[in-house]
């Protein structure tokens, strides 16, 4: 899979958290709630057991590779600034 289309595999496929990502659409809440219930461990960001069970992951043909290619800081884990960014340079 190509770089560019595993990228918008990612961010399409946060739908649900990018359609929360708007606070001006108030969805603000629904975005904190999306990445808490993704984030069983309650350490504030995902790691990739938690990220791989997220609905973008089953619908990727490479899950690890987008998980990394949001993982802008290089930790192993994703943050909800992370998901955010790769978002907004959806958009941008």
């Amino acid at each position: 899979m190509k770089t560019s289309t595993a990228y918008l595999l990612l961010t399409v496929g946060f739908t649900c958290l990018a359609a929360c990502a708007a606070p001006s659409r108030g969805n603000g809440k629904r975005l904190e709630a999306k990445f808490a219930e993704l984030d069983t461990n309650h350490d504030g960001k995902l790691d990739y057991a938690e990220f791989s069970k997220s609905r973008v992951a089953a619908n990727s043909d490479d899950p690890k590779s987008l998980f990394n290619k949001a993982d802008t800081n290089h930790d192993a884990f994703l943050s909800q600034e992370e998901i955010l960014i790769a978002i907004k340079s959806r958009k941008g």
